[in-house]
Protein backbone atom coordinates (compact mmCIF):
# COMPACT_ATOMS: atom_id res chain seq x y z
CA UNK A 1 0.00 0.00 0.00
CA UNK A 2 3.04 1.89 0.85
CA UNK A 3 4.71 1.56 -2.13
CA UNK A 4 1.34 2.61 -4.32
CA UNK A 5 1.08 5.37 -3.03
CA UNK A 6 5.02 6.46 -3.30
CA UNK A 7 4.19 5.65 -6.74
CA UNK A 8 0.97 7.79 -7.33
CA UNK A 9 3.47 10.67 -6.34
CA UNK A 10 6.40 9.87 -7.81
CA UNK A 11 4.03 10.11 -11.06
CA UNK A 12 1.70 13.30 -10.11
CA UNK A 13 5.29 14.87 -9.72
CA UNK A 14 6.36 14.01 -12.67
CA UNK A 15 3.41 15.39 -14.24
CA UNK A 16 3.55 18.48 -12.70
CA UNK A 17 6.97 18.60 -13.99
CA UNK A 18 6.00 17.83 -17.17
CA UNK A 19 3.46 20.77 -16.90
CA UNK A 20 5.66 22.97 -15.33
CA UNK A 21 7.85 23.23 -18.44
Amino acid sequence: MEKGFKKKILISAAITFLLGV
